[in-house]
């Protein structure tokens, strides 16, 4: 399996093209529910990895998309192919 990754304004983004997490991020301060802007798309923190050392390592959020659909997730992969 091919990963696909990105980095964007610092954070690394990587490819996951599930219904729930399209794609995930490891960083810090990221809640459940912050939403943010990726290339003029309105992401979601739909999940939020917690660990035991939360101070020391960054948690794995998983972003997720309104309405998604098989459609808007193609697109996504699509953009994230061509910035690769």
């Amino acid at each position: 399996m091919v990963k696909i990754c990105l980095d964007i304004d610092g954070v690394e983004y990587r490819w996951c093209g599930c219904y729930g997490s399209i794609i995930k991020s490891k960083e810090y301060g990221v809640k459940v529910g912050d939403v943010r802007i990726i290339k003029d798309i309105l992401f979601y923190a739909y999940m939020v990895r917690r660990n035991a050392f939360e101070n020391i390592f960054k948690k794995e959020i998983s972003w997720s998309i309104q309405n998604v659909s098989h459609e808007k997730i193609t697109k996504i992969k699509e953009m994230f192919l061509k910035m690769d």
